[in-house]
């Protein structure tokens, strides 16, 4: 949960470390081995030149994190929107740690969005590459001018959003290494088509399931309790998941009465004992680090107590956000905390945790944000990337249930492995993890768990939100949790989805109430915009499909939350959505009960939603299939539609 004056808020550094990423077998050490370094991005090379100033400048947080996080590589301030000049080469790596030219660069259409995916084979002699800056020039003639660029890890394909039909596009791939960068490659020249003649072409296609509609992303961070409608709300949302911990009382009981409303309603369950270690110690924690022996027999008596209770506790978290202070330690105690402590932290809670339950599931890191390389945003000397505590876990033996991190982030950082803020990059933060998690077999098959996501200045527009629901089905995740933010957190408002009192429903209520009458297989869904997005179910003993389409591009409807500086701050002007259904029918018409959900009011609020009843002649496409097409003339930025469709 956050407060919007944390760390989601803030301005990310830029500072990229190179990892050693070795094993290491004692708890009291963390290992290393290679990852990324940091590079440049367009108009940054004499910036970057100065190499060994830089160095110099960050020798005091390497002398800090060098046993964890191996040598400093560059630091690369925050590339602007667009250069209207060549793009230069990233600082070259010192003679004989070059890494070799990609022996392949391909980009493509990720149609129908004029998305383009960049896919490289990393060159198999030479130095090996570790990470890669892929920068994406516009192409006029015989010009090319940097556009936008992504910096990653272990990497061999990024997708780059925000782009436009009709402009022709060219990437250039800089393999890379922790010493600088290696010789660049191009691919061909590609141009985004279409041929959508409105503001968006929107497909859900009702043959084609992509897995259960199982209401993965429904899940809570807290703010419930038995007041209000609560008990009710969790049932009609179909909570999947509630990440909270019962409140210890002083007679040594725990008070369970929001845990018993999340498991009632059918979710499952999660509980941190980083606020109980808190609560347990009169709100002032000290560091599991002072007295690991303490801290690890706390550790076991607290699981056995809690379940002692008899309450079905589905999964266990060591920690929330490693590395940030949350006013958790004293200012002593969270100037101690160093990543191989945080580490060692975890080791020590998960062998604790199995001593009490030998079949407990515990999961982690739940880190602030997806990171895959050291020091990747890790600016202030405390916290680690996926990657370390991932070759952390395989040294150590930790076997995890599932692997789990935050997407809450609102600031567009230096050196992303994204180019947008728009959630679709959940979808390529969870591949990246399932890569991850590929190339470490002994780590098994954990799940996939985003146990916050929403940023703030959008998170409560109808609009925005259907958007967040469509890239966690699309990605597949096995459980998403809603983030909280600000008053948000400790009210019965489910975090933020109803009002304060625990009986107002809020505008983005109404879309979650669509994606929790979802049944029987999620289905494909595209669309030609990147910021109109679609997700949907098809029940085929029912014959029902259900369809959720989400507008968000602004958010200053978004009052007290939504930032001037946020990208694109004002609405966008109402357009055309054309909603394309493909069903398993061929003939007759189609009963469409139509929502609509407002996110464009002048401030959000709890404006109920409409619908309207339309019978539309279905067209016959062959294979037993048939189309449906549903226009919508002025959809609004923020706005969303909800669809319920019968033969």
């Amino acid at each position: 949960m956050r407060a919007m004056s944390g760390r989601g808020s803030r301005l990310k550094a830029a500072c990229v470390a190179a990892a050693a990423l070795g094993a290491v077998v004692v708890p009291s050490a963390v290992g290393a081995g290679s990852a990324s370094a940091g590079l440049s991005l367009p108009g940054l090379t004499s910036t970057l030149s100065s190499l060994s100033a830089l160095q110099t400048t960050m020798a005091p947080l390497a002398a800090g994190l060098g046993p964890i996080l191996g040598p400093l590589g560059l630091s690369k301030p925050a590339a602007p929107a667009a250069v209207a000049t060549p793009t230069p080469a990233p600082a070259l790596a010192p003679a004989g740690a070059q890494p070799l030219a990609p022996t392949s660069v391909t980009a493509v259409q990720d149609a129908p969005s004029p998305d383009i995916t960049v896919n490289w084979v990393n060159a198999t002699t030479g130095t090996p590459a570790t990470g890669a800056v892929v920068v994406l020039n516009k192409v006029t003639g015989t010009t090319s001018s940097a556009v936008t660029s992504i910096t990653c890890g272990n990497c061999t394909t990024s997708t780059l959003r925000s782009l436009s039909f009709g402009t022709s596009y060219q990437a250039v791939v800089t393999p890379t290494t922790s010493a600088g960068s290696g010789t660049p490659a191009k691919s061909p020249i590609v141009t985004p088509t279409t041929t959508c003649t409105v503001g968006a072409c929107v497909a859900l296609d009702a043959t084609a399931p992509i897995g259960a509609a199982n209401h993965a992303a429904s899940g809570l961070v807290q703010s419930l309790n038995p007041m209000g409608n609560d008990g009710a709300d969790v049932v009609a949302l179909d909570t999947s998941m509630y990440r909270g911990a019962p409140k210890p009382e002083a007679n040594n009981t725990f008070d369970w009465s929001s845990y018993n409303l999340a498991t009632a309603a059918g979710a499952k369950t999660t509980v941190g004992l980083d606020g109980l270690w808190k609560v347990d110690n009169n709100n002032s924690a000290p560091t599991p680090w002072s007295n690991w022996s303490a801290y690890s027999s706390w550790v076991t008596a607290t699981v056995k107590a809690l379940e002692a209770s008899g309450k079905e506790i589905d999964y266990w978290s060591v920690y929330n956000e490693p590395g940030g202070n949350d006013s958790f330690y004293n200012a002593a105690g969270y100037a101690s905390e160093t990543p191989a402590l945080l580490l060692q932290q975890f080791l020590v809670a998960y062998l604790a945790i199995k001593a009490a339950d030998p079949n407990a599931n515990v999961i982690g890191p739940d880190l602030e944000e997806w990171s895959d390389y050291p020091s990747q945003y890790a600016v202030n000397g405390h916290s680690f990337d996926m990657v370390t505590f991932l070759n952390y876990a395989v040294a150590n033996n930790i076997k995890l249930a599932a692997i789990a991190w935050h997407e809450i982030d609102n600031t567009s950082s230096a050196i992303p492995e994204e180019n947008t803020l728009l959630p679709a990059m959940v979808e390529d933060h969870v591949a990246d993890a399932r890569a991850l998690i590929a190339a470490r077999p002994s780590l098994g098959h954990p799940q996939i768990f985003i146990n916050e996501y929403g940023m703030p200045d959008v998170q409560k527009i109808p609009g925005w939100d259907v958007a967040y629901l469509s890239a966690l089905t699309d990605a597949g995740v096995n459980f998403a949790n809603r983030a909280c933010w600000n008053g948000d957190c400790l009210d019965p408002d489910l975090d933020g989805l109803i009002s304060t009192t625990g009986t107002t429903p809020q505008a983005d209520f109404y879309d979650r109430l669509v994606y929790a009458s979802m049944s029987g297989s999620m289905i494909a869904a595209t669309s030609t915009s990147d910021t109109v997005t679609a997700l949907g179910s098809f029940n085929s003993t029912t014959g029902t499909l259900v369809g959720l389409v989400g507008r968000g591009v602004g958010c200053s409807q978004n009052t007290g939350l939504c930032p001037s500086s946020w990208p694109d701050y004002k609405r966008a002007t109402q357009t055309e959505v054309i909603v394309t259904m493909t069903v398993p029918w061929t003939s007759g018409s189609a009963k469409v009960i139509l929502t609509h959900i407002s996110g464009a009011l002048p401030i959000l609020g709890s404006s109920a939603p409409s619908s309207s009843v339309q019978t539309v002649t279905i067209v016959p496409t062959g294979n037993g299939k048939g189309t449906i097409t549903v226009p919508i003339g002025s959809f609004a930025d923020g706005d969303a539609y909800g669809m319920t469709v019968t033969h």
